[in-house]
């Protein structure tokens, strides 16, 4: 798992994922936290993914949801392979790694290879993007323009960040929200003519008309960026 850890002062960085857990003593239900590199990339903390000072603020993102590489207990809860609980423990209450644990864990961080703009190929990515954006409800449509080749779509107040998504090659699209732009929820599939095809509702069907709904994208190719916020 790879994600993008917001900072209060609208600044952020990426990190992989060392470990998921919950406080085990609070009932708020956005408790979790995650174990990742800090700001300056040499040593690992214990990030919250929510902050609820005032409201609820997503302050980690996650890139993907491929979580291989962590042992999980039945509650989702766990870490990297070649951590132990002991590990954790001292980062935790902040006695630091051993130094060659650190220099795998930077290591492995280096390694990963993260483009400005993100493809989408298969069902896990667009999972990951529906994730990502909490099926899109409340994005607003910020801006579109391009052609029927190339289509920039940008969309506004998705948790902490904003997102401008490309559509490449048989670009199919219709946009007649004028007063109300914003999304409520979503729906996202790959047909068998391997159109991808992002639409303003929930629960549509490849076989249904996408003209009966008022937004819909429709391409070969999809990719985008994401701007925290």
């Amino acid at each position: 798992m790879y994600v993008i850890v917001r900072l209060k002062n609208k600044k952020y960085y990426t990190s992989k994922v060392y470990g998921i857990y919950k406080e085990t003593d609070s009932k708020e239900g956005y408790d979790d936290f995650y174990i990742v590199l800090n700001e300056s990339k040499d040593d690992l903390i214990k990030v919250y993914k929510y902050d609820v000072e005032k409201y609820i603020n997503m302050m980690v993102l996650e890139l993907n949801q491929n979580i291989d590489d962590l042992i999980l207990d039945e509650e989702g809860h766990g870490h990297i392979d070649f951590l132990t609980d002991e590990d954790i423990d001292d980062i935790l209450n902040n006695k630091g790694l051993n130094k060659t644990k650190l220099s795998r864990c930077i290591k492995e961080n280096k390694e990963i290879d993260l483009k400005e703009y993100i493809e989408v190929n298969d069902e896990e990515d667009i999972v990951n993007l529906l994730y990502l954006t909490g099926g899109f409800h409340d994005a607003c449509i910020d801006n579109i323009s391009g052609n029927d080749k190339m289509l920039k779509v940008s969309f506004d107040k998705i948790w902490g960040m904003k997102l401008e998504i490309v559509f490449e090659e048989e670009v199919i699209y219709k946009n007649t929200l004028v007063d109300d732009i914003s999304w409520f929820d979503c729906s996202f599939i790959k047909n068998e003519s391997d159109y991808f095809i992002l639409v303003n509702q929930s629960g549509v069907e490849e076989t249904d008309n996408l003209d009966d709904y008022s937004c819909y994208f429709m391409a070969k190719k999809m990719k985008y960026k994401i701007i925290p916020v």
